[in-house]
């Protein structure tokens, strides 16, 4: 009773009790609860004084929650500080539910003293333990993977890894953790010596990665240790994208780029590059240098100056300069125009290649031309009539670097676009040209083969017009009558171009209401034979056309070969024969387009056309939607017109019918008053969906009247004969009644959408 002074009365009373309570117990049993009873009895009890207990697996125990944790704390001591959870039921004879319950309950009550790894009940105890046992192994070992230590003590890996740096931190390890290893003081001690040796005796660049294959050490530790001798001043230098860098190779590196400057003017990047030096811009920059950035160099100012001055000179005596004579032949050109627009008389003159000359210096150079373009245009019609270009060895190229006239259209559509001539002018005649230039003669140019190719590049389409002219003004003075020949020509094939363009947008539309409910087969059938009809009609007439008016043009005699035949149905052989007189540049496209043809690939015929139509001096241009509606609309007046012709036909009447149909839905197909092209335009406007079953229903009985009729009398079933007789009998009164119908409607009424009553 700890100290509490109690009278002898009271004492005396206690020991009464006692006597009492043994006597009692030693009596030998009067009644006893059932188990039942018992368990209600405690039911009772815990639901009266709201008792909280917990049942053990077997049903037969009690227990209270503190209790439990008591015997998870006692299990756990037993365990030495570490226990797994899935052991705890069967040695608690407690669900799991309870026990990670009351688990939860004592890690938040004691952070620091319990954790949960990984299903793993472990305390402090057993941590200590942890840490007094690695910190022997690294006195002994002086490294330790933390993976070796992960993989042995059954621990995550990132948990430990944190654990490993609060036991340095708090002293309990003595050593230091870099990357995945931990080293003992003295390992890392030793490291450091061989980290500052080794770095005190680098002159040069050296990266990270191998000063560590060469010391033989982890790299995340020779990265930490030199960082560390870096801060503590015991070496002089820094780290910079994986390289050690020693103070003294950056002196050197100063003192290298300030003497290539200073008796050069200029310090290309490329340079910098090789005395390591990774970001050249910015590395100037903190130099203060006065001068301007080029994309490959960066360059004094001083040279600018000097530059202007040359170039000044130049414009004002109408000749040229030669950048690359004042300045490093590895600028390239982007260094060249970015130079020039730090000099100001540059403004006054035009570059080309690495040279820079006044607008008087071309002018000059064209000027003197102008005799050597008329003898070319004479070499040119005299070759011609032997079947070639004058001096022509390839097809004339087109320089990526020569000028863009304005005015001119690229793609040949303009209305001021002069169609291009095949004159043989390539790349290499034009040079020539230029070097009989009393200009570039005068300057004793005329063998730098460097500085004309240049100026041929730039000159190219100006030279090229020069001749064209000059040729055109020649030829003018030789044949007067080719002009209106080649007029009537250009409007030809301009209806033709038309045609072709309709017809191809016709056939992408058909093939796209096909696919929607014809089969493949059937599908494929009907483009097959609208293409072989094109290719056979519009493509070779087409391309007639082009063959013919490219060889009056170039003033080849083609009467002998014609004979008085109309081009658009001029026979294979005597296309063949008028290839062979076309200019050679013109032969590819030409061949190109015949191979088409014969592929039967009208699509890819017209596109070969559009894209190619400039060199092949075509000047037709695409419908714009203006003029397709107006051809449209002009095409329907002809069919109705022919509707309401009185001598017109059953056969007739449907085809010019369908016909307005097609082009009312867009489609503009010229296909011939035929029954096979009837029954076509039939299958397609069924699907359509927009022409009267009446009128296709003619057409099917067209078909079978001419199907009957072809078999002898004596052979045609009753059926057919029937069929026959009532055709004949009705026909003329169907077709007035069509007729009459007709010229009743409005003009502006479409006769598919009135065939209904028919």
């Amino acid at each position: 009773y700890m100290g509490l002074q109690i009278d002898q009365g009271i004492m005396d009373e206690l020991e009464e009790l006692q006597r009492q309570l043994m006597a009692v117990q030693n009596e030998p049993e009067g009644h006893k609860f059932s188990e039942r009873n018992i368990v209600e009895l405690m039911e009772k009890i815990i639901e009266k004084e709201h008792l909280e207990l917990l049942h053990s697996m077997n049903g037969k125990e009690y227990l209270t929650a503190e209790h439990l944790g008591a015997e998870i704390i006692s299990e756990l001591r037993k365990a030495g500080g570490r226990l797994n959870t899935i052991e705890l039921p069967k040695l608690l004879d407690v669900s799991a539910e309870h026990i990670h319950k009351q688990m939860d309950l004592l890690i938040k009550k004691d952070k620091r003293k319990y954790h949960l790894i990984n299903d793993a009940l472990v305390s402090t105890l057993y941590l200590d333990t942890l840490a007094s046992d690695i910190a022997n192994h690294l006195s002994e070992r002086g490294e330790i993977a933390t993976s070796e230590l992960s993989t042995n003590y059954d621990l995550p890996l990132d948990y430990l890894t944190i654990k490993l740096g609060e036991w340095i931190d708090q002293n309990k390890i003595k050593g230091k953790l870099h990357g995945r290893i931990i080293y003992n003081d003295m390992y890392v001690l030793r490291e450091k010596s061989k980290v500052r040796g080794y770095a005190r005796g680098t002159t040069r660049p050296v990266s990270l990665s191998q000063a560590a294959a060469d010391l033989k050490m982890e790299e995340d530790l020779f990265k930490s240790l030199i960082e560390e001798l870096i801060t503590q001043g015991e070496f002089k230098g820094k780290t910079q994208a994986g390289l050690l860098l020693p103070t003294c190779f950056e002196k050197s590196q100063k003192k290298i780029v300030s003497s290539f400057f200073e008796q050069n003017q200029y310090v290309p990047y490329s340079f910098l590059s090789k005395i390591m030096i990774h970001k050249p811009k910015e590395y100037i920059n903190s130099l203060n240098l006065v001068g301007v950035h080029l994309s490959t160099a960066f360059v004094y100012e001083g040279l600018l100056s000097q530059i202007d001055s040359h170039i000044c000179n130049a414009i004002s005596s109408d000749t040229h300069i030669d950048l690359h004579l004042h300045l490093p032949q590895s600028f390239t050109e982007e260094d060249l125009k970015m130079l020039l627009e730090h000099c100001p008389s540059s403004s006054k003159g035009i570059p080309f290649s690495h040279y820079l000359a006044g607008t008087k210096y071309f002018e000059a150079c064209l000027a003197s031309l102008k005799e050597t373009a008329t003898k070319y245009s004479a070499n040119v019609e005299e070759a011609k009539k032997h079947g070639g270009a004058a001096g022509a060895k390839k097809a004339d190229p087109s320089p990526s670097s020569k000028k863009k006239k304005k005015g001119k259209n690229d793609d040949g559509d303009s209305d001021n676009e002069e169609k291009k001539l095949d004159l043989g002018l390539s790349h290499e005649i034009v040079v020539a040209e230029l070097a009989k230039c009393s200009k570039v003669q005068k300057e004793g140019l005329q063998e730098d083969e460097e500085f004309l190719t240049a100026l041929a590049e730039h000159l190219y389409s100006d030279i090229r017009e020069l001749y064209e002219e000059a040729y055109k003004a020649y030829h003018k003075s030789k044949s007067p009558s080719v002009k209106m020949t080649i007029h009537e020509m250009e409007g030809e094939i301009q209806k033709e171009f038309e045609k072709l363009q309709i017809a191809v947008r016709s056939l992408d539309l058909i093939e796209k209401l096909l696919g929607e409910g014809v089969s493949a087969e059937e599908n494929k059938k009907i483009m097959n034979t609208l293409t072989t009809h094109l290719v056979k009609k519009q493509g070779n007439s087409f391309m007639n056309y082009c063959v013919v008016q490219q060889l009056i043009y170039s003033g080849v005699n083609i009467k002998e070969i014609i004979k008085g035949k109309q081009v658009p149905t001029l026979l294979p052989i005597d296309k063949d024969k008028l290839l062979k007189l076309i200019p050679k540049t013109l032969i590819p496209f030409y061949n190109a387009l015949n191979e088409l043809i014969t592929g039967k690939d009208i699509r890819g015929f017209f596109k070969h056309i559009t894209d190619n139509k400039s060199q092949m001096a075509i000047s037709a241009k695409l419908l714009d939607k203006k003029a397709e509606k107006t051809l449209k609309g002009t095409l329907v007046k002809t069919h109705l017109d022919c509707i309401g012709n009185e001598s017109e036909d059953l056969k007739s009447l449907l085809f010019n019918a369908l016909c307005v149909s097609w082009i009312e839905n867009g489609i503009v197909i010229n296909l011939p008053n035929e029954m096979w092209a009837i029954e076509m335009m039939a299958r397609v406007s069924r699907q359509l969906g927009k022409v009267d079953s009446g009128l296709l229903d003619m057409v099917d009985k067209l078909k079978s009247y001419g199907e009957y009729n072809k078999i002898d009398k004596e052979e045609r079933t009753e059926a057919q004969l029937a069929f026959l007789k009532d055709y004949d009998e009705t026909i003329e009164d169907k077709i007035k009644e069509i007729k009459a119908l007709y010229k009743t409607l409005p003009k502006e009424q479409s006769l598919t959408n009135s065939i209904s009553h028919f």
